[in-house]
C-alpha cells in the first residue's frame, strides 16, 4: 500500500467519524436493533431455543455493530452444530444458516463420530442402541472408523449386525454382534479372508449360529466356539 492511498484512506475513515459524531441519523442507523433473527437448516438434535439463548448476547450490539464471526462461534458451541453462516439483512435482520452433525458411530463410552472421524461430545445421555460402539486407543477412531466400514460391508446383516468394534492397545481386535454373538479375529483384520468367513458360517453352524457366545479365529486350522449351552453332552469346544 503506497503512502498516498494510505493518506486517502485515513482521510475517509475521518470523515465518516466526523460524520458519525454530527450526526444522530447516522448513530441510529448505526445502533438500530436487530429485530429479526431467521434460523433455517434441518435439526434433528439442535433446536431453535438453544441457538437462540446460545447467541442471545452477541446480539446485544446494533444492526451494523453486530460481530458475526461473534455470533457464529457462539452458535458453534452447541455440541451438534457442526457450521454456521450469519448475514445481515437490511434494515434489522439476521439470517442464520446452520449445518447439524451427523453422528455415524460411538467413540469409546462418551463421544460420537462424524463420517470424517471427527469428534464431539454432546451434553445429553448418548443413546447405546442407535450407532455401532467402536473402543479404542486415543488418536485411533479414524482408522477404527474405516476398518468398521469394511466389516460392516463384509458381515452386513449377519447375527444382527456388527454392534461393538474394540481394538486393545495391544493391537487385538474384537467384534460383537447384534446377537451378544463376539468374534475375535486377533491382530489380523484381512477383510478377504473374513469375508469368506462370514460367508461359511450359516453353512457350517446352520442353526446353531443362534446359540454361538464366541468365535475365536486365532487358530491356524480352525476356529474355536463357545456355545450358550450344549446342544448334546460335549458340544461345547472347537469346530472347524
Amino acid at each position: 500500500m503506497t503512502a498516498r492511498t494510505m493518506k486517502a484512506l485515513a482521510l475517509a475513515l475521518l470523515a465518516v467519524s466526523l460524520l458519525y459524531a454530527a450526526s444522530p441519523v447516522v448513530r441510529d442507523l448505526y445502533h438500530r436493533p436487530v429485530r429479526s433473527v431467521r434460523i433455517a437448516g434441518e435439526f434433528e438434535h439442535v433446536t431453535r431455543e438453544d441457538l437462540r439463548a446460545a447467541i442471545r448476547e452477541s446480539l446485544r450490539a446494533g444492526f451494523f455493530a453486530i460481530d458475526v464471526a461473534a455470533v457464529r462461534r457462539a452458535a458453534r458451541k452447541l455440541a451438534w452444530v457442526r457450521d454456521v453462516t450469519v448475514q445481515r439483512v437490511w434494515p434489522d435482520s439476521l439470517n442464520i444458516v446452520v449445518t447439524e452433525r451427523q453422528a455415524v458411530a460411538r467413540w469409546n463410552e462418551d463421544a460420537l463420530l462424524e463420517n470424517d472421524a471427527s469428534v464431539f461430545r454432546p451434553r445429553e445421555n448418548i443413546d447405546n442402541d442407535t450407532h455401532t460402539q467402536l473402543r479404542g486407543p486415543a488418536g485411533q477412531q479414524a482408522y477404527m472408523l474405516d476398518q468398521y466400514k469394511r466389516l460392516a460391508t463384509t458381515f452386513g446383516t449377519l447375527a444382527g449386525g456388527i454392534r461393538r468394534l474394540s481394538l486393545s492397545p495391544q493391537g487385538q481386535w474384537q467384534i460383537v454382534f447384534g446377537n451378544g454373538m463376539t468374534l475375535v479375529p486377533g491382530t489380523d483384520l484381512e477383510v478377504g479372508a473374513l469375508r469368506d468367513f462370514a460367508r461359511a458360517m450359516p453353512r457350517v453352524l446352520g442353526a446353531d449360529l443362534a446359540r454361538v457366545v464366541r468365535i475365536d479365529l486365532r487358530y491356524a486350522n480352525g476356529f474355536a466356539v463357545r456355545w450358550r449351552k450344549p446342544a448334546v453332552p460335549g458340544a461345547e469346544g472347537s469346530k472347524g
